[in-house]
C-alpha cells in the first residue's frame, strides 16, 4: 500500500512546484526547527534528526505543505517520538499532518497573529492540481485519531471532501493574540472563493476542534 501511495505522489500543497527545495531542519538545544515545503527526501532528514534523541519540540515555521506520503510518514515518526509540535506562521496542508502528530500542540510566536494558522484540505495530484479522493479516508482517520474527543466529523469531511481544487482550505488561526472574530475557522472550496462566501464555523476555534491542545501562544526565540 505504501509503495502505491508514494507512486501516485499525491501533493497537498498550495504553493509547491516540482522544483521545490526540501525542508530546512535546524536543531537548537532540544528544539528542532523545520522550515519550508515537505518533499520526498525529508523522510530521511527527519529520521536522522529524531534518531539522535533528546528532541522535545518540533517547531514548524511557515510550512506550505507538499508530498502526502512523506507528510504521513514524518507525522508517524513524530507521533512515535512523543514530542510537542509548535506552528509558527502558516502550517498548511502536509505540514498540518505533521503538526497534528504532536503529543501536545500549540501555536508559537514569530509571525503576525493573522497569518499564524493551520490549514487543512484534501489531497490532490501534483501536476494537475485536481482533487484525488483516494486517500481521503486515511487522512480523515489520522485527524480523528489525533484530535480525539474534540474531533468534528462534519467540519473535517468538509475540509477534505468539499474542496473543488488544490487551493481550497479550512483555515484555523491561533487564539491568544487574535481578536475573537478572527479565531473563527473558515472554509473556502477554492482559492478564488470570496471571503464573504466562505463558510464560517461560528462558535468553533483551534482548541475546540482539537487542533491545538492549549490556547496559549508559545513564545519563541
Amino acid at each position: 500500500m505504501n509503495r502505491v501511495f508514494k507512486a501516485l505522489t499525491v501533493c497537498l500543497s498550495l504553493w509547491l512546484s516540482a522544483n521545490s527545495q526540501a525542508m530546512t531542519l535546524e536543531r537548537v538545544g532540544n528544539d528542532l526547527f523545520a522550515t519550508g515545503p515537505t518533499v520526498d527526501h525529508d523522510f530521511v532528514q527527519f529520521k536522522e534528526a529524531l534518531a539522535q534523541g533528546g528532541i522535545e519540540r518540533l517547531i514548524l515555521v511557515n510550512g506550505p505543505g507538499g508530498d502526502l506520503w512523506t507528510g504521513m510518514q514524518v507525522a508517524r515518526m513524530v507521533r512515535d517520538a512523543k514530542i510537542t509540535t509548535v506552528a509558527s506562521g502558516a502550517c498548511m496542508s502536509a505540514c498540518s499532518l505533521i503538526f497534528m502528530a504532536g503529543q501536545s500542540r500549540a501555536f508559537g510566536t514569530g509571525s503576525l497573529p493573522r497569518v499564524t494558522m493551520v490549514g487543512i484540505h484534501g489531497a490532490h495530484d501534483r501536476d494537475s492540481k485536481r482533487v484525488n479522493s483516494t486517500f481521503m479516508p486515511q487522512m480523515f482517520a489520522w485527524y480523528k485519531q489525533q484530535m480525539g474527543d474534540r474531533f468534528d466529523a462534519q467540519v473535517m469531511n468538509q475540509a477534505l471532501y468539499d474542496i473543488q481544487e488544490a487551493y481550497g482550505f479550512l483555515r484555523i488561526r491561533e487564539l491568544q493574540r487574535t481578536q475573537e472574530k478572527d479565531r473563527t475557522p473558515w472554509f473556502c472550496p477554492t482559492g478564488q472563493t470570496p471571503f464573504d462566501q466562505c463558510q464560517q464555523h461560528t462558535g468553533k476555534d483551534a482548541f475546540s476542534l482539537g487542533v491545538v491542545t492549549q490556547t496559549e501562544t508559545v513564545p519563541l526565540q
